[in-house]
């Protein structure tokens, strides 16, 4: 078709590993996605499909974020990682 723009290939540092997280894998893409919203290139019609997917990956983002901060309070993990003291039954 003429006139039809391509999106750019993936650079290097863009593309995903098989040790990373989906959560990772995710915010890749929405970096992508970013970019590709707030490229002048980018024709009116594609917009509102882009912004679309960048919500949905949001929701999803914020889900796995808040499954993650779960796990870590039910390891005993804190915020900053650091794990708490041990349980000890004479503690009570």
């Amino acid at each position: 078709m003429a006139g039809r723009k391509q999106l750019r290939p993936v650079a290097p540092d863009e593309r995903a590993t098989p040790s990373e997280s989906r959560l990772d894998r995710l915010r890749a893409q929405r970096a992508v996605l970013d970019a590709h919203i707030h490229n002048d290139q980018t024709l009116a019609r594609d917009l509102a499909p882009l912004i679309r997917q960048v919500r949905e990956m949001d929701k999803e983002i914020e889900s796995l974020e808040i499954q993650e901060t779960e796990v870590k309070a039910l390891r005993g993990d804190d915020l900053n990682g650091a794990s708490s003291t041990a349980w000890r039954i004479e503690a009570i």
